[in-house]
C-alpha cells in the first residue's frame, strides 16, 4: 500500500524477494529447524534395514554391527527408560551417515526421523563415552520427547498440518534449552560419562558466575553477539538438573505433557513450570543460577601462581587464545579467534605485540601442531556434488619460507602431527567404515608411509611423536568409551599404558625428558597433570578454578604455558615448573566423584551401556526407491493476495521431494492447481513441475462505444508443465565455501481464452500455445566469518538467467545479479557493492517473472535495458541484548549508507530513437537483528531514500519510506 501526503514522500512496505512481509514470517515459521541434506549420498551407495515396531534403521550395507547396537539400545531405551519422558508411541526411522567427517546427529520432523553422523569427535572435552551408545541414547531421547509432545493443541496441528504442524507447535511452546537438558541428563543418568559428568561442560556458567556475571533469563536464553553467553545444551542441563534435585522427578513429564496441550494457552511452558513449581521460568532461571552459585562457592578462586601471557586485560570483545608453542626466539605461536575477527595463528613478542601469520581454513577444531619452523593442521573439504561426503585433508605451512601447502585431498586424516626434521606427518584416519588407523604420510606429498598396528581397533585421539620417534603417545578410547594414554611402538604397534582406561577426559599429551604433561578432568576441573616416566606417578601441576589445556614445555626456560578457560575467552597461561608443589594424584572415577554430587539424574536409571541385549534382529534390503513418496504435511501459507494449500512428500533418505496443492488468487478470484518435485538421487538434479489455472487482466483497449465506461476484463485458463535438470557443484576449499549451480529448463504453456466476448475480438485474441527455456547459472564465494561480523569479507555472489520463446516472435529475457563484499574501516564494517542488469522488450507478450532490484526509492520504469550499481557501507550501531516478553529479542542494531546508480534503456515502436533515464538514488537504512519468540532469526529494516532523479510515476515524489526485509546471502 502506498500512501501520499503534502509533505512528498510515501510509505511502503517491501521485500526483496518480491514477497510479502507476512509470507516470509509464515515461511521462516514453518522451517524444521534440523538440516536434512537432499540427495547427498552418491547413488551407487547399498542400504540395508532393520525394521520393527519401534523403529526402522536405515544403514549403508558396511554398518550391520553398528546398525544391530543402535536397534538393540533403542528398542531397550523404549522398553525399560520411558517414566520420566511419558508413554506415547511412534515408530522413528534412524539413518545412520557414515560418509561426513562432521560428528553430529539430530531428530527432525517434517518428515519425523533420525539421523546419526558416525564419526566420533576428536575433542575428549567435548562428550564422553562410546560415540554410538550416546548418540543412541541422547537421539532416542530427543524423538521420545517429540512423541510425548503431541497432545491437546499441538495434536490438533499435527492432525490439519502433519509432521510441520507438530513440529511448529512443540517447538513454539517448549524452549530449545529443555530438549537438550533433558537429553544430555539422560545420557549423564544411562552412561558411566555423558555431559554431565564433563568439567569442560560446566565451565561457561562458572567462568559467569565467578565473575558475578549472571545475565537475565532473556539473554540466557538467546545469547549475545557481544557477550560471551553459555549455550542451550549447557543452559538447559543446569536447569533440568535444578528442577531434578529441588522437586519430584515426575516435574519435567508433567511439564512437557502440559506444554504440549498448550494447557495455558500463552507461555504454557512457564504457565506449567508455576503450576508444579511456584515459579515462572525467570523465576526458576533465577533460583537455580543461586543453587549453582552455592555449590561451586567452595571453587572460586584458583590457588595456583600463573602469568597471564596474552593482554588479557585489553580485550575488547570475547578473544581466545589456544595451542601455545614456545619458538626458539622466544615469541609465542598461538591460535587466536575473537568475536570481530576470524581465527588466524599469531606470534606473539616477549612485549604481548601479536602478529598475525596465517589464517585458518575451515576446521572441524582449531587443533595444529608445530616442529622446527613447520605447522600442519586438518582442514575440510568436500565432495563436489554429494553433500554428505566430506573429508578432513592434510595442510603444512612454513613459516620460514610462508608458503601453504595442502598435502592430502579427499583423505580423512585428524589431529596431524608434524616430525622434528619435518619430512613426515603423523595421522590418525577413520574409514567409512569405522576402521581406525595410525598412519604416517609423507610431509612432501601426503603419500602413506606406513601403518601403526591397531588390532583393538582403539579411537585415538591427538596423536603426538615421542621425543626419540619411535613411539607414538596417544589417548585411545576402547568400546566401553574409557579412554586411557598409551604409547605405541611404531613398527609392532605394541602398546604401554601410561595412564590406565578411565571414565574421564584426557587432553593433548607434550612428552619432555622426565614427564609427560597432560589435561586431565581428574579433580572435577580440567587441570594440568604431570605423569612421572619412570615411576607412573601422577602428579597434579596446576590449580585453576576453570579449566585448563593444551600444555607446552619449554625446557630451556623450565616454563609451562597452557590456555586456561574465561568468560572473556581462553588466556595464555605460563609458570614455573617446580616439581617441589606437585602433590601426588590418585583419581577416582567420576561416578563416584564428589565434584558432581549435585547431579540428580540417579533415579533415570544407572549405565545401561554393559546391559543392552545382543539380538541380532533380521536385516534386509533398502532399496533407494524405497517409500519415495512419503505424505508428511499439509500446511497452508498465505501470500496476499495468493492463498495456499500444499501437501508436502519426503523420503527418508531425501532424494525425492514433492510438493501437491491449490492456490487461490484474491485478484483474479480463481484457483491454480500445481505440482512440483526434485530428483537428487543423481549427478544432475531432475525437476519436474506442472500448473493450471485461471487468470485474468484488464483489457487493453477501451470500447470506442462507452469511452467512459468500466474497462472489461481478459481472462483464461494457464496450463504449464516444466521440466529441467539442475547440476549442482562444491567447490569449497580453504577459508572459502563455494557453490556453484548450472540449470537449464524447459517449459510448455497453453494459453486457453474463457470467453469471447466484443473486447476479445477487438484485440483479436485467439487460444494459443508456446514452448520456452531457461538457462542459469549462480555462483556464491562465502568466506569465513566472525561472529559479529555483519557480512563475509572478500565475498562474492553471481547469478545469471536467460529465458526466451521458441517458435515465436522473439521473447526474451536477460538478467544478471552480482555482490561483492569488502571490509570496511573497522572489524565489522562492510563495503558492498551490488551490480545488476535486465534486458526485455516491454511491449511483447507473454512477459516473463521480474527478479530485478530497481534503485532503492523508485518504482518499476519502463525499459528495453536497465541497469544498476548499488553501494553500500554497513556498520554496526549498538548490541541491546533486549527480550520483550519472550516475544522478540533484539540483538543488534546497525546502519547502512548507500548510493544507488540506475539507468534504463528504452525505444518505443512507435519511436526509434532511444529513451535514457537514471534512476538514482541515496539513503540509510537502520536495520534489526532479532529473534522472535525464542526460536527463529529474523532480520529487517527500516530505509530512506532520496530520490535524486525523477520518479517514473510521480515527478515531484522526493522522499521515501520502506520497510523492508533484506536478502543476507553472506
Amino acid at each position: 500500500m502506498i500512501h501520499k501526503d503534502k509533505h512528498n514522500f510515501y510509505i511502503k512496505t517491501s521485500i526483496n524477494s518480491g514477497r510479502s512481509v507476512l509470507l516470509a514470517l509464515l515461511l521462516i515459521f514453518s522451517i524444521d529447524g534440523w538440516a536434512q541434506e537432499f540427495g547427498g549420498n552418491p547413488p551407487r551407495m547399498k542400504w540395508r534395514q532393520i525394521n520393527t515396531d519401534t523403529a526402522r534403521v536405515i544403514f549403508p550395507e558396511n554398518m550391520v554391527d553398528e546398525a544391530q547396537r543402535v536397534a538393540n539400545t533403542v528398542h531397550y531405551l523404549n522398553k525399560n527408560h520411558r517414566e520420566s519422558i511419558g508413554y506415547n508411541q511412534k515408530k522413528i526411522d534412524i539413518v545412520l551417515q557414515n560418509q561426513p567427517v562432521i560428528s553430529n546427529g539430530y531428530v527432525g520432523l517434517a518428515p519425523f526421523r533420525s539421523e546419526f553422523y558416525l564419526n566420533a569427535p576428536q575433542n575428549n572435552f567435548d562428550l564422553g563415552s562410546n560415540w554410538l551408545d550416546l548418540l543412541s541414547i541422547h537421539e532416542y531421547r530427543h524423538a521420545l520427547q517429540f512423541m510425548n509432545t503431541r497432545r491437546g493443541l499441538t495434536k490438533v496441528a499435527s492432525v490439519l498440518a502433519g509432521d510441520l504442524g507438530w513440529s511448529y507447535f512443540s517447538s513454539l511452546s517448549i524452549p530449545n534449552w529443555f530438549w537438550e537438558g533433558d537429553a544430555i541428563a539422560s545420557e549423564t543418568a544411562l552412561s558411566a560419562q555423558g555431559r554431565g559428568r564433563i568439567p569442560s561442560f560446566y565451565n561457561g556458567y562458572k567462568s559467569l558466575i565467578f565473575n558475578d556475571q549472571t545475565y537475565n533469563y532473556q539473554k540466557a536464553r538467546n545469547g549475545s553477539l557481544k557477550d560471551f553467553v553459555p549455550n542451550h545444551y549447557e543452559l538447559g542441563f543446569l536447569l533440568y538438573n535444578f528442577g531434578r534435585s529441588t522437586y519430584d522427578a515426575s516435574l519435567w513429564k508433567n511439564v512437557l505433557a502440559e506444554s504440549g496441550k498448550y494447557k495455558g494457552l500463552f507461555y504454557p511452558f512457564s504457565q506449567s513450570l508455576k503450576r508444579n513449581t511456584q515459579m515462572n521460568t525467570k523465576d526458576f532461571y533465577e533460583k537455580s543460577m543461586d543453587f549453582y552459585e552455592a555449590q561451586w562457592a567452595s571453587d572460586t578462586t584458583a590457588t595456583d601462581f600463573t602469568e597471564t601471557v596474552n593482554s588479557a586485560g585489553n580485550k575488547n570483545t570475547f578473544t581466545s587464545y589456544n595451542y601455545p608453542y614456545r619458538l626458539d626466539n622466544g615469541d609465542l605461536l598461538v591460535y587466536k579467534a575473537s568475536f570481530d575477527k576470524i581465527g588466524a595463528f599469531y606470534l606473539m613478542d616477549e612485549k604481548g605485540i601479536e602478529k598475525m601469520i596465517k589464517y585458518q581454513g575451515r576446521v572441524l577444531d582449531n587443533y595444529y601442531s608445530y616442529k622446527n619452523n613447520k605447522m600442519v593442521w586438518a582442514e575440510l573439504g568436500q565432495d563436489i556434488r554429494w553433500s554428505w561426503k566430506s573429508y578432513s585433508n592434510i595442510v603444512i605451512y612454513d613459516l620460514e619460507t610462508e608458503k601453504r601447502d595442502k598435502i592430502t585431498s579427499s583423505s580423512r586424516y585428524f589431529s596431524p602431527d608434524i616430525s622434528q626434521d619435518g619430512s613426515r606427518v603423523l595421522v590418525f584416519e577413520v574409514t567409512p567404515e569405522l576402521k581406525y588407523n595410525l598412519r604416517i604420510i609423507s610431509a612432501e606429498n601426503g603419500k602413506p608411509l606406513a601403518q601403526i598396528p591397531n588390532p583393538d581397533n582403539y579411537y585415538f585421539s591427538y596423536p603426538k611423536w615421542s621425543q626419540d620417534e619411535n613411539h607414538v603417545l596417544a589417548m585411545a578410547r576402547n568400546s566401553s568409551g574409557q579412554v586411557a594414554l598409551l604409547k605405541i611402538d611404531v613398527q609392532t604397534g605394541n602398546d604401554e599404558t601410561l595412564i590406565p582406561f578411565t571414565n574421564h577426559q584426557l587432553g593433548i599429551p607434550f612428552e619432555t625428558d622426565e614427564y609427560v604433561f597432560i589435561a586431565s578432568s581428574f579433580t572435577g576441573v580440567d587441570n594440568i597433570f604431570a605423569l612421572d616416566k619412570s615411576s607412573k606417578k601422577l602428579y597434579q601441576v596446576t590449580d585453576g578454578n576453570l579449566g585448563s589445556y593444551q600444555p607446552f614445555v619449554d625446557e630451556t626456560t623450565q616454563h609451562l604455558y597452557f590456555s586456561r578457560f574465561s568468560s572473556v575467552g581462553n588466556d595464555i597461561k605460563s609458570m614455573e615448573i617446580s616439581s617441589d608443589g606437585w602433590n601426588e594424584y590418585n583419581p577416582v572415577e567420576p561416578t563416584v566423584s564428589p565434584s558432581f554430587e549435585f547431579i540428580a539424574v540417579e533415579e533415570e536409571g544407572t549405565d545401561i551401556t554393559q546391559k543392552i541385549p545382543d539380538k541380532s534382529y533380521q536385516t534386509s534390503k533398502y532399496p533407494i526407491g524405497s517409500k519415495l513418496i512419503n505424505i508428511h504435511s499439509w500446511s497452508l501459507y498465505f501470500e496476499d493476495p495468493n492463498y495456499e494449500w500444499t501437501l508436502r512428500s519426503n523420503n527418508i533418505l531425501n532424494t525425492l521431494n514433492m510438493n501437491l496443492g491449490m492456490r487461490y488468487n484474491r485478484n483474479d478470484e480463481a484457483f491454480t492447481y500445481f505440482f512440483n518435485s526434485e530428483y537428487g538421487q543423481y549427478f544432475p538434479i531432475l525437476l519436474v513441475s506442472a500448473s493450471m489455472g485461471k487468470r485474468r487482466i484488464p483489457a487493453l483497449v477501451i470500447d470506442p462505444n462507452d469511452p467512459f465506461g468500466t474497462r472489461p476484463e481478459i481472462s483464461w485458463w494457464e496450463g504449464i508443465i516444466r521440466s529441467g535438470i539442475s547440476l549442482p557443484f562444491d567447490l569449497s576449499s580453504g577459508l572459502y565455501t563455494r557453490q556453484l549451480n548450472l540449470s537449464g529448463f524447459y517449459a510448455y504453456t497453453n494459453v486457453s481464452y474463457t470467453e469471447k466476448t466484443k473486447s476479445y475480438e477487438q484485440l483479436n485474441v485467439q487460444d494459443f500455445s508456446y514452448d520456452s527455456y531457461t538457462t542459469g547459472f549462480s555462483f556464491i564465494n562465502r568466506r569465513k566469518k566472525a561472529r559479529q561480523n555483519i557480512f563475509s569479507k572478500y565475498s562474492q555472489y553471481l547469478t545469471l538467467s536467460y529465458d526466451q520463446l521458441l517458435d515465436r516472435d522473439k521473447v526474451d529475457q536477460l538478467f544478471v545479479d552480482s555482490e561483492w563484499t569488502f571490509p570496511g574501516l573497522s572489524a565489522n564494517h562492510n563495503l558492498v557493492f551490488q551490480a545488476a542488469v535486465q534486458q526485455e522488450d516491454p511491449e511483447k507478450f507473454p512477459r516473463f517473472g521480474d527478479n530485478f532490484f530497481y534503485a532503492r526509492g523508485y518504482n518499476r520504469p519502463v525499459y528495453d535495458l536497465v541497469y544498476k550499481v548499488g553501494s553500500n557501507y554497513h556498520f554496526p550501531l549498538v548490541y541491546p541484548d533486549w527480550g520483550f516478553w519472550g516475544i522478540a529479542y533484539l540483538y543488534r542494531i546497525r546502519a547502512n549508507v548507500f548510493f544507488d546508480y540506475s539507468r534504463a534503456h528504452f525505444t518505443s515502436s512507435e519511436s526509434p530513437a532511444e529513451s535514457i533515464q537514471l534512476y538514482n538514488s541515496t539513503g540509510a537504512e537502520l536495520i534489526f537483528d532479532t529473534r522472535l519468540l525464542n526460536l527463529y532469526d529474523f532480520t529487517f529494516g527500516f530505509r530512506y531514500s532520496y530520490l535524486i532523479n525523477r520518479n517514473p510515476y510521480d515527478a515531484s515524489l522526493k522522499h521515501a519510506y520502506e520497510f523492508f526485509i533484506p536478502i543476507l546471502r553472506f
